[in-house]
């Protein structure tokens, strides 16, 4: 989760945040940030078994997943702080 008043800017492909005073910081790629843990999702896997008529297929969840925000102050990329 980003801060409020964040956008994709597609012609840079970066997304950046305008605070309250007008002022934008990038997320450039690469970059290092700090992040709060929100949430910790852990799915079992099985095996793949072969299709077996009219099943639909199950959607392939990640084993694990992390939910992070920086929607505090102190969080986003090190260089701002």
């Amino acid at each position: 989760m980003l801060m409020e008043n964040s956008r994709f800017d597609y012609a840079e492909q970066v997304w950046i945040w305008e605070n309250d005073e007008g002022s934008e910081f990038f997320f450039d790629v690469g970059e290092v940030v700090r992040f709060r843990i929100e949430a910790e999702e852990w799915h079992d896997q099985i095996p793949n078994a072969p299709e077996l008529g009219d099943e639909t297929p199950q959607e392939r969840r990640p084993p694990y997943s992390i939910l992070g925000s920086m929607q505090m102050g102190g969080t986003g990329p090190i260089t701002w702080w």
